[in-house]
């Protein structure tokens, strides 16, 4: 089962976690081969085929075939780098003690079956997706772990007045009068400036982890 991280929704778990236990492709590895090492930790390949399937349906909507040699090797590429720095992330959160409480864990999947009519609608979703509670709930678990640990290491992200006012423009040169005025939109693109700049930190945050690490690729 792959191990997501922050960025994703705790809705889209259930068909993250679906889509893991699937079957696989004719040209994907098997579930159970280390394709990956990260210290001690293994990355299986049931979560490089997933990924891998991702990219491939991207890679076609760009137009691209994903069978050619060099557009596969640069799949192959892009998803070992995700997987290594998923990994590499969860690694180090457990390393460094984070962890999520029996409360924490219960109000996030509280907050997932809201999302649903009631109890019987939400275990029909469980059952289609073929994944168990208490495996959503370790799923929950360890999102929230690393999302503390992620905001241990980087901190709070904090974004000036002047950048929302710079960034606004910047969309105004693209969109002209079609965008609305600043006072409109400034708490969206603030917004989406905190998101990128997480984004930013996270990925030299997982650089670090990296050079910090012994890490084997066996495919």
């Amino acid at each position: 089962m792959l191990k997501k991280l922050a960025a994703a929704s705790f809705i889209l778990i259930l068909a993250f976690t679906a889509a893991c236990s699937g079957e696989n492709n004719d040209e994907t590895i098997g579930d159970d081969v280390t394709v990956a090492k990260v210290n001690d930790m293994e990355v299986k390949g049931e979560e490089y085929n997933y990924l891998y399937e991702q990219f491939e349906q991207f890679y076609t909507q760009q137009g691209q075939d994903p069978e050619d040699e060099e557009t596969a090797k640069m799949i192959k590429e892009s998803v070992l780098e995700q997987l290594i720095g998923q990994t590499v992330i969860i690694y180090y959160a457990e390393q460094n003690g984070f962890g999520a409480s029996d409360e924490e864990v219960e109000k996030e999947l509280n907050s997932v079956k809201e999302q649903y009519e009631d109890e019987e609608e939400f275990a029909q979703i469980l059952k289609e997706y073929d994944i168990t509670e208490d495996e959503l709930r370790e799923e929950i678990a360890l999102q929230i772990k690393t999302e503390k640990y992620i905001e241990h290491e980087i901190g709070p992200i904090q974004v000036t007045d002047d950048e929302v006012q710079e960034f606004y423009e910047s969309y105004k040169e693209q969109m002209g009068d079609e965008l609305p005025e600043l006072d409109e939109i400034k708490d969206v693109l603030r917004g989406e400036l905190e998101r990128k700049k997480q984004q930013e930190k996270v990925a030299e945050l997982i650089e670090e982890l990296k050079e910090q690490s012994e890490i084997d690729i066996f495919i």
